[in-house]
């Protein structure tokens, strides 16, 4: 299964790991079962940006590079879809 940091801008997908979830993914909000989209990656700076429950959040890419998503390569269109 792809992580989180794995997905190219633009792509949703559902998180899918549950007792491997980081206790800081925990707390912002990130819970098996959610839809999150990334809109934005920056591994040189160690940031991705993603939409969850219609909130923007930022996240480290390291913790992004610990979450567990089944992807199901839907795109959506967006002006935040580009990678930066």
């Amino acid at each position: 299964m792809p992580y989180l940091s794995e997905l190219k801008p633009g792509e949703q997908a559902i998180i899918i790991a549950d007792e491997h979830l980081p206790v800081k993914a925990m707390e912002l909000g990130l819970m098996k079962g959610s839809l999150i989209r990334l809109k934005k990656k920056n591994p040189k700076i160690g940031m991705a940006l993603v939409e969850i429950n219609g909130q923007s959040l930022a996240l480290d890419y390291g913790l992004a590079s610990q979450i567990e998503v089944s992807s199901n390569g839907k795109k959506e269109n967006s002006p935040d879809s580009t990678d930066r």
